[in-house]
């Protein structure tokens, strides 16, 4: 293409971060460290759904090195994130993985110890952990406002012709139905994110693996209740994400922001593998039902898919992945006759969120 108007397609292009990578130089969130910084490490919840009865800091607030220890009670601003996460739970517990309260302290190590300290009474609830379950009829809600356990702006649909007609045309027609599972990201690196108080002002700076710096800003925001502009993020070196470093980071960064806030010191948050696993977000599980109407040929004349995509407890990705399946739904061929229907379904387990793909996956499955 000698000559062409383009700069970058099809020429040969170097690697801005290869010499940092290959040398060992590049540094990833958990390298970073900052004078007089804290570890903070989340308390989770021990049910899939339940009541939070009392929250008993007092034995993990004696231990030797522990400075701070919150709960819902200490958010300042906004305790509801987007696709309804919050930055700890409140009244109940919605999955193993949400957190209940965090502790900051002098070391990780205390950090852990004191975790194991905070005693939290629950009642345990009914809870749904399949879509049968959560669309059964009179199952219990995983939130009181979302009927049917059904994910607001997740049910999207495609019409096509008429699919009757298309059947009824149709020299063979098949019914078949497929199921996928959530499946973990699995990147190198899990999740870190270091908050550091403004020294000027009331605002905060973030360091971290983050996928999505924008949202985590708007969101953060919120949660500390100050404006945008005071809450800056530094986009650290990332070991893989594919889509995952969103939802969970967020969540990071808010609990050490309110913790870097209140001690007026460097907070930092580093997962451990178990733990990335039990609060990140996964490729949503896909239960699909097709019937597919063709000539002997093999020529397709129609299409109907009725699919409900398991969301989790909390989601803000459905609505996306939804929209995009019911497109991916019918394939890449021409159907005179489409109909195709797409839900988002609330469940008391960990929560799909974005991953390589977009629901393409899922659907090339079946």
């Amino acid at each position: 293409m000698e000559g062409s108007m383009y700069r970058a397609i099809n020429k040969e292009a170097k690697r801005i971060d290869a010499f940092e990578k290959v040398t060992g130089r590049a540094r990833f969130a958990a390298d970073l460290n900052f004078t007089g910084q804290l570890y903070a490490q989340t308390v989770y919840s021990k049910f899939p759904h339940a009541r939070i009865i009392t929250i008993d800091t007092e034995e993990a607030q004696v231990l030797p090195g522990v400075v701070e220890i919150i709960t819902a009670a200490d958010v300042p601003g906004s305790n509801v994130m987007f696709g309804r996460f919050p930055v700890l739970a409140a009244q109940e517990v919605k999955y193993i993985g949400d957190g209940v309260a965090v502790v900051a302290a002098e070391s990780r190590a205390i950090a852990t110890e004191a975790a194991k300290l905070v005693r939290v009474k629950y009642e345990e609830l009914p809870a749904v952990l399949s879509v049968e379950e959560a669309l059964a009829a009179n199952a219990p809600r995983v939130h009181e406002d979302a009927e049917g356990n059904l994910i607001e702006h997740a049910y999207h649909l495609l019409r096509v012709g008429d699919v009757e007609e298309g059947f009824a045309r149709s020299e063979v027609v098949l019914e078949r139905s497929y199921r996928t599972r959530f499946i973990d990201q699995a990147y190198i690196e899990p999740e870190a994110v270091i908050a550091l108080p403004d020294p000027y002002r009331r605002g905060v700076e973030i360091h971290g693996s983050i996928q999505n710096p924008y949202s985590l800003r708007q969101n953060l925001a919120a949660v500390l209740s100050m404006k945008i502009s005071a809450v800056k993020v530094v986009h650290s070196t990332i070991g893989g994400s594919f889509g995952g470093k969103d939802e969970s980071v967020v969540q990071m960064a808010a609990r050490v922001g309110i913790l870097a806030l209140a001690t007026g010191r460097p907070v930092k948050m580093v997962l451990t593998r178990e733990e990335s696993l039990l609060e990140s977000s996964k490729r949503h599980p896909f239960n699909m039902h097709y019937r597919i109407g063709s000539d002997k040929d093999g020529t397709i004349k129609a299409v109907e898919a009725r699919i409900y995509v398991q969301g989790g407890a909390y989601n803000n990705k459905a609505q996306f992945t939804n929209w995009r399946g019911s497109i991916h739904a019918s394939g890449p061929y021409n159907i005179p006759h489409i109909k195709t229907d797409i839900y988002g379904v609330y469940t008391n387990t960990i929560y799909g969120g974005a991953m390589r793909g977009f629901s393409a996956p899922q659907i090339l499955f079946a």
